[in-house]
C-alpha cells in the first residue's frame, strides 16, 4: 500500500499531495497517483457544478526527505 497525505493549501486554491519515499514511492508513481486524485477531483467538482480546472505549474518537492506535489486550481468561467 501507498500512503498519500493532502492538504487544502491556506493562501491558494490547490492541494499539496505527500508521498513517503520509503515506501518505494517514485516521483513518477507519485506522479501518476497525483493525476487519478485530480482527475476524479475535478470530475466530483463538475458533479457539484462548480467545475474545476488544474491551472499553473505543478510544485514538484523531492529531495531525500520530502516528496510531495502541489496542484493548483480554478473554478472554469460560466457560459
Amino acid at each position: 500500500n501507498i500512503d498519500v497525505y493532502y492538504e487544502r493549501l491556506p493562501n491558494a486554491f490547490g492541494y499539496k499531495f505527500k508521498f513517503f519515499q520509503h515506501q518505494g514511492v517514485t516521483l513518477g508513481m507519485a506522479t501518476s497517483i497525483t493525476d487519478e486524485i485530480v482527475s476524479r477531483m475535478m470530475s466530483q467538482s463538475y458533479d457539484h457544478g462548480a467545475q474545476w480546472r488544474e491551472c499553473g505549474v505543478r510544485e514538484i518537492v523531492h529531495n531525500e526527505w520530502d516528496l510531495s506535489i502541489t496542484v493548483f486550481f480554478r473554478v472554469r468561467d460560466a457560459g
